[in-house]
C-alpha cells in the first residue's frame, strides 16, 4: 500500500511557485495540515474481542511541506480508551515527512512500533509527551513540535481503574508511582482525564467512570486518588481490570494497588452512600452480575435485593470488613 500526501505533479507546482504557494488567498495550496493515517480511540479495549489496529507494509511520503502535517495522527474529537495494542510495522517513510504529530491529540496516546521502522531505530512505543503517560525513564522527546515521545524497547500495558459514576469529569486525580521490573523508579504520572457516565446509568461494568492507566509491563505500581486541590480522597470503591488482555506485548504488572485512606479518616458509620435503608427502603438496591456481595438468603424483606447499588447508591468499601 502506498499513501501519498502530495502527488509528484502537485509537488512540482509547489517547487515552481516557492513561497508564493503558501500565500493567502488566491495562491494558497496548503489549506491545512495533512495526515497519512489517523488512529482513533475506542470506549473499551475488550469490545467485541478487539485487539487494536494494525498498519503494516506502507510506503508513505508527501507530508513534509504543509505545516503540522505528519504520517500518523490522533485527534481529540472522541477521547475514550486508546488501545496500547494499536501497532505499526514495516512503515517506510520515503522522504522527510514527520512520523507523528500529537499536538491536538488526546493526552494518553500509545502506538506500538513493532520493528522500529517509523522511528528509524529500535522498536518501542510512540506516546503523548504528557505527564499522564510518560512514565518510563528511557522515553525521549520525539521530533520538534510533534508533542510526542518515543520509548525504545518498552512494552506498555493498560490497567482500567473504575470508580463510581457520579464523579464529574475532572474532579478526581489519580497519581501513580512505582518501579520497573529492573528496579528503576518510574516518573510518577497523573491521570486527570477519564471516561465518565451519567450518574443514573446502571452500575454495570460498562457504566463505571473509568481511568485508563498506561504503564510499563512487569512493574510494581501504587496509586492514590486526590481532589483538584491535592487532598487525598477515597472514591468509595475502586475496581481494577486489564483492558488489553488479548494481544498485549508483555506480562501483567507484578503488582498494582490503589491506596485506601484510613477507615477512621472517612468511614463515619455510613456504610451505604446515597441509600435509604435507614428508612426501610431497598429502592435502587439490587444485586447485578456475578460480582459484589453474595446473597445468602431471600434478601431484604424477601425482595431478593442485596447491597449492590443499581442506580444511585454505592457501598463505601472502607466501611466493609471481610469475615
Amino acid at each position: 500500500t502506498v499513501i501519498v500526501g502530495l502527488s509528484a505533479s502537485y509537488q512540482h507546482v509547489l517547487d515552481q511557485m516557492g513561497a508564493a504557494a503558501k500565500k493567502h488567498p488566491s495562491r494558497e495550496l496548503c489549506t491545512g495540515s495533512m495526515f497519512g493515517v489517523r488512529i482513533d480511540s475506542f470506549h473499551s479495549g475488550s469490545l467485541f474481542g478487539a485487539t487494536g489496529s494494525h498498519l503494516t507494509n506502507l510506503n508513505i511520503s508527501g507530508f513534509e511541506n504543509c505545516g503540522g502535517s505528519s504520517v500518523l495522527h490522533v485527534d481529540d474529537s472522541d477521547v475514550r480508551y486508546f488501545d496500547t495494542r494499536n501497532r505499526i510495522e514495516s512503515i517506510r517513510i520515503m522522504d522527510k515527512s514527520p512520523p507523528i504529530n500529537l499536538c491536538d491529540a488526546e493526552p494518553q496516546v500509545a502506538i506500538r512500533d513493532i520493528d522500529g521502522s517509523s522511528s528509524g531505530g529500535a522498536p518501542g512505543f510512540w506516546i503523548s509527551d504528557n505527564p499522564a503517560i510518560r512514565a518510563h525513564p528511557d522515553c525521549i522527546s520525539g521530533p520538534e513540535q510533534s508533542c510526542a515521545s518515543f520509548c525504545p524497547n518498552v512494552c506498555l500495558r493498560t490497567m482500567t481503574v473504575m470508580v463510581p459514576s457520579f464523579y464529574e469529569r475532572g474532579s478526581l486525580v489519580l497519581k501513580v508511582s512505582g518501579t520497573l521490573d529492573d528496579g528503576r523508579e518510574i516518573t510518577p504520572i497523573k491521570v486527570l482525564d477519564f471516561q465518565s457516565k451519567e450518574e443514573l446509568a446502571p452500575k454495570q461494568e460498562s457504566s463505571y467512570s473509568r481511568f485508563f492507566v498506561t504503564l510499563p509491563a512487569g512493574g510494581n505500581f501504587t496509586g492514590g486518588f486526590f481532589d483538584q486541590t491535592g487532598n487525598p480522597l477515597w472514591p468509595l470503591y475502586t475496581d481494577l481490570k486489564y483492558e488489553d488482555v488479548d494481544g498485549s506485548c508483555g506480562p501483567d504488572f507484578a503488582s498494582f494497588e490503589i491506596e485506601e485512606l484510613s477507615s477512621n479518616a472517612q468511614c463515619n458509620g455510613e456504610l451505604i452512600q446515597n441509600g435509604s435503608f435507614e428508612l426501610g427502603s431497598s429502592e435502587s438496591w439490587r444485586y447485578v452480575g456475578t460480582l459484589g456481595l453474595e446473597v445468602s438468603n431471600d434478601g431484604y424483606g424477601g425482595s431478593g435485593h442485596s447491597l449492590k447499588g443499581h442506580l444511585h447508591g454505592a457501598i463505601d468499601a472502607l466501611c466493609v470488613s471481610q469475615a
